[in-house]
């Protein structure tokens, strides 16, 4: 796979950082399905092995979330995170890590219908479509 390195704009002190990836589904739209990526404070002394995540087949980036790493202990406020259009759930990986580094839980998921690859393959959908859709998106994340 041809990557790309980037380092997350964390400031000196931040946390280290955990991934985890999912699939939400909303059986009361269709079965509409989520794929999510969750960025979480993770204990100090914890390895980290930076995460790689692909853009498309053969084609990815590496940076400093550890996949799949156990949680800190404690409470910690939620940023669901919305892509823009056209985008993807990772498209903004280092703003997530970021925000995660510094004590939240960060949670974004594609939206269907607009992310790169439904615009690439002419599948998008409107924008009305798309507006409502996000929203309910949003109440399965903070559902789930």
């Amino acid at each position: 796979m041809s990557n790309l390195s980037a380092g997350a704009p964390l400031e000196a002190g931040a946390a280290p950082v955990g991934r985890s990836s999912g699939l939400l589904i909303d059986s009361a739209r269709a079965d509409r399905m989520l794929p999510f990526e969750v960025w979480y404070p993770i204990e100090v002394s914890a390895a980290v092995t930076p995460s790689v995540y692909e853009l498309l087949p053969g084609t990815g980036f590496t940076a400093a979330g550890a996949f799949d790493a156990p949680p800190a202990p404690g409470k910690y406020p939620l940023v669901i995170f919305s892509h823009g259009r056209t985008g993807t759930r990772i498209a903004y990986t280092l703003l997530c890590e970021a925000m995660a580094a510094l004590g939240t839980v960060v949670v974004s998921a594609d939206h269907p219908g607009d992310t790169l690859i439904d615009w690439a393959l002419e599948a998008a959908s409107d924008d009305e479509t798309n507006e409502m859709s996000r929203v309910a998106d949003a109440r399965l994340m903070l559902d789930a």
